[in-house]
């Protein structure tokens, strides 16, 4: 019974292994457009045109890539600053000129308001009734019957 719990270990083990020697390998072709591909994985249908270009490994250090998430953080700050900034200038901006339009409204609201009064005054007649007119009247002689 332990044998095979060995052996499958020892295979997968040796499975992992191969991975990251597969990953290191990056192939290389160039399509009938003369553009230049790169993967890790062959075309299918490609011709014997690729090419197998291995890619050293990385020696980074858990000091270095500490190093590079704080650089990242700092400017993932930076930005996200940078950006409540641009939006309050945009929303300055924005007020500033909602204020201007409607200092240039204003006096032809103004005036659209007193041309409403005047004539809703004139169609009331005004606050007070106006008194008709009165016409000279005619001496008898003068009338028609």
């Amino acid at each position: 019974m332990r044998i095979p719990v060995i052996v499958t270990s020892i295979l997968f083990g040796c499975s992992l292994a191969a991975i990251p020697a597969s990953a290191q390998t990056v192939k290389k072709w160039v399509d009938e457009d003369g553009v230049t591909h790169y993967s890790d994985q062959k075309p299918a249908g490609a011709g014997d045109g690729i090419r197998e270009i291995e890619v050293p490994d990385a020696n980074v250090t858990e000091f270095e890539s500490e190093e590079a998430n704080k650089r990242i953080e700092n400017q993932l700050r930076q930005l996200q600053q940078d950006r409540k900034s641009r939006e309050a200038e945009s929303e300055a901006k924005e007020e500033a000129r909602a204020l201007e339009e409607s200092i240039e409204r204003e006096p032809l609201i103004v005036e659209e308001e007193k041309k409403k009064k005047k004539k809703k005054k004139s169609s009331q007649g005004g606050p007070y009734p106006q008194p008709l007119p009165s016409y000279p009247r005619l001496p008898s002689h003068l009338k028609k019957d």
